[in-house]
This record gives C-alpha cells, structure tokens and sequence, in this order.
C-alpha cells in the first residue's frame, strides 16, 4: 500500500522532514520515496521504527517469530543475565525483579515455550533459561530489538 510522506507523517505525528530523514538512514534514495514510498521502503520503515507506527508486534526478519515488546524486553534480560542452558532463574524473580512485573509477563513466556525459545531440561519448572539450540534465532531477534531500542 504505497503512500505518501505526508500520509506517514500524519499517523506517526511527526515532520515529514524526519520520516524522509529515518528513510534515509535504512539507505533509500530520494527516488525511492518522492511523491509516494516505494511499498518496499515503507514495510522497511514500519519495521525499523515500529515504534512511532504504535505497533504493539516487532515485524523483524520473515524467518523468525514475531513477538511482543515484553517478550523481547524478558529475551533481553535473560541474555544479558547470561541465563542460558543449565544457568537458570526462578519464574517470579524474573517476573518481579529483572522485569518489573509486566501484566502480560505469563503471555510472554508461554511465547517463548511455543517458539522453543526456552530450554525446556530443568527438573524444577519453576526454573527458566534460555535454549541454547536456539542461539543464533535469539541473538538475531536481540540484535534487531536492541537496534530499535537505541
């Protein structure tokens, strides 16, 4: 669905100056997005800034799932915690100290179970770590969700 800068500008409520700004930064030419953005570069531009779209699912890469902002914030802490394999964490100290207690925190892990994020060889269910077969899955969806944070 091709649009306009100033159709993009006006739901983000933002200058279209800085919407052709933020295009530029993901590498299009001017071409690209004058009078109307290129559908492609406007799919680009959702994912990369999900955030000014109000989009509540980050859109990262077709191969991998996509997931909520609490899941990947739970992903985030887990891996900078270091929470991998037989490293693990107790269900309500994730949940309340590392966290914050996000009122869909319960949502998200069963995401992570579902997408086989979390290593499932614990003999206390309580515990939770990240899996480590699926390192490569989870250190790209983090590299693409840090990126946005920052």
């Amino acid at each position: 669905m091709s649009k306009t800068i100033f159709d993009i500008a006006n739901s983000c409520k933002l200058h279209p100056s800085d919407i052709i700004l933020r295009l530029s930064h993901l590498g299009c030419t001017f071409n690209d997005i004058w009078p109307i953005v290129n559908d492609i570069w406007y799919e680009e531009l959702k994912k990369s800034y999900w955030k000014i779209f109000g989009l509540e699912k980050v859109i990262i890469n077709s191969e991998l799932p996509s997931l909520s902002k609490t899941t990947l914030k739970i992903l985030d802490k887990l891996d900078r915690n270091q929470y991998w394999g037989a490293k693990t964490i107790f269900h309500d100290h994730l949940r309340l100290h590392l966290c914050n207690n996000p009122p869909d925190f319960n949502d998200s892990i069963k995401e992570l179970y579902k997408n086989n994020l979390l290593s499932t060889n614990h003999s206390n269910k309580d515990k939770i770590s990240l899996g480590p077969k699926k390192k490569k899955d989870i250190d790209l969806l983090l590299r693409d969700y840090r990126k946005i944070l920052h």
